[in-house]
């Protein structure tokens, strides 16, 4: 994973005070740090593998030709015996086809949501890596060759599987909109497993059925989505969603939580830092609201805010800015309900050097446990 120089204290600090300054702004789901990586690029960093540092040279490249799209380069690691777990010599980041109709990728799959999200939010299968690991890449697939019949399917790597099936109803007269319809199966049989394969957490599934339309057409969505958890929990969400185009947008949900039940439980920081659905929580019911602002060419800021009866409010989201005086990056920060992970603060910060080099830094902390973070320099050639 993540490597912590003990000696570059310097940087801690920088990283630290930039976060805390950035949470006053904390996507309704949230950003990825991989909204930072760049094509055609190269990097050298070090790597922590088995409490030793290890020099790899990452060299990638992107390759189109009509519908079909991918990326993929080598790893060239120092001693190569200390090659870390996942870290391939060859390495594929993605291959796609897609026609419109139908669609297929292999690669790192994130930010994948099924329905309204009340239980897939925005997962991603391999987050807060300093690489690219091979053994969590995944499939995906869609198809809308059956209109009105919408097909949708993922397996990862980490052993996440999804299923969704959507249908689009007949108009109804006085809405003048089609009505969707979807239900959607997502299981992880055998647990969230770290890097040495190590159970942290046991496995868990979820299934639900929505329903949504343009409430205004064409800026505004109202959707009802209920769900259930392997914990035998159940949960009704209503919501509007408002589609400000590239500029911004909102979302706001009621929610009525049957006792134990976790909303958005495979989200992005699942693979990290998941939530234990044996967790035991009274039944509740609040709201949810989220808004993300596009100020482009500078940057994404996304906020979210959770209230919930008998419960403490929680607030979750990101910025990603590109090029404030030279720096760019993506910090996010969460507040979750369990005790064990109070919070989760990730980021990436890339300061250029020169015309061809830049410096970044990788940071990560989940909860109390120590800071994690490591720096690497990255070349575009």
């Amino acid at each position: 994973m993540i490597s912590r120089p003990s000696n570059s204290l310097f940087f801690r600090y920088i990283v630290i005070v930039l976060l805390v300054i950035t949470v006053s702004f904390t996507r309704y789901g949230s950003l990825s740090v991989n909204d930072l990586e760049q094509s055609r690029g190269g990097t050298f960093s070090m790597i922590s593998n088995e409490g030793q540092n290890v020099l790899n040279m990452n060299i990638d490249r992107d390759f189109t030709f009509k519908e079909i799209s991918a990326r993929a380069g080598v790893n060239i690691v120092f001693p190569e015996n200390k090659r870390p777990p996942g870290l391939s010599l060859i390495e594929i980041k993605y291959v796609q086809y897609d026609n419109g109709l139908w669609g297929m990728r292999f690669g790192q799959l994130s930010q994948e949501s099924y329905g309204y999200g009340l239980v897939m939010d925005g997962y991603n299968s391999s987050p807060a890596s300093t690489y690219f690991n091979m053994s969590r890449a995944g499939f995906k697939g869609y198809s809308k060759s059956f209109f009105p019949l919408g097909i949708y399917g993922m397996y990862a790597g980490t052993g996440v599987v999804g299923a969704r099936l959507s249908y689009d109803l007949l108009k109804v007269p006085w809405l003048d909109t089609p009505v969707v319809a979807g239900v959607s199966y997502v299981i992880d049989a055998d647990g969230v497993l770290d890097l040495n394969r190590v159970l942290i957490n046991k496995g868990a599934y979820g299934y639900s059925a929505d329903v949504g339309f343009k409430l205004v057409k064409p800026w505004m969505d109202a959707y009802i989505e209920y769900g259930t958890l392997s914990n035998r929990s159940n949960a009704l969400t209503l919501g509007t969603k408002i589609d400000g185009g590239n500029i911004i947008d909102f979302i706001i949900e009621y929610r009525i939580l049957g006792e134990n039940f976790m909303p958005n439980i495979f989200n992005a920081s699942y693979e990290i830092a998941p939530m234990d659905i044996t967790s035991a929580f009274p039944a509740t019911n609040g709201y949810f609201l989220g808004a993300a602002v596009r100020l482009m060419p500078l940057g994404i800021v996304s906020v979210g805010y959770e209230k919930y009866s008998n419960r403490e409010p929680l607030l979750r989201g990101a910025v990603a800015f590109n090029e404030i005086k030279g720096m760019s990056g993506v910090v996010s920060y969460e507040q979750t309900l369990l005790p064990a992970v109070p919070y989760k603060i990730t980021g990436v910060l890339s300061y250029p050097l020169n015309a061809i080099t830049s410096l970044v830094t990788y940071y990560e902390q989940v909860g109390n446990k120590e800071a994690a973070y490591t720096l690497a320099y990255k070349l575009r050639f």
